[in-house]
């Protein structure tokens, strides 16, 4: 376990593979380990390989959307559990949406990456301090 229990892990779960690569250039670039999924159902299958500490998903995907993404990580009952946050293009409430399928925060796009690593930093502060 060693190294990969001391990395700073980050899955990114997106369909749009530009918007993925550009959010994993600018974590990486923070000192964070990245991967990316672009469906969910990869998402699963890549968060239970790279055991992340969060995982930011986008909501509207083809296939699995991101609310069932969450709902099935949740209940796969990982411990310690993923902090999940949700990366939206709005909707109708979909912060509550979001919080009842499981996710802790919730960002509406257009998002800076500033209003991205807030609460990844954050959580990692949490977590570590």
């Amino acid at each position: 376990m060693g190294e990969q229990s001391e990395q700073k892990r980050v899955l990114i779960v997106d369909d749009n593979r530009d918007a993925a690569e550009l959010l994993h250039m600018l974590l990486d670039m923070q000192g964070y380990t990245v991967d990316i999924a672009n469906t969910g159902e990869d998402g699963l299958a890549r968060s239970a390989q790279f055991c992340p500490q969060v995982i930011l998903s986008d909501i509207n995907m083809p296939g699995m959307s991101g609310y069932e993404f969450a709902r099935q990580v949740r209940a796969a009952g990982t411990t310690p559990a993923p902090y999940l946050i949700a990366i939206t293009g709005g909707g109708s409430d979909p912060a509550n949406r979001a919080r009842e399928a499981g996710f802790d925060r919730c960002l509406t796009k257009p998002c800076s990456l500033e209003d991205i690593l807030a609460p990844v930093d954050h959580f990692f502060a949490t977590v570590s301090g």
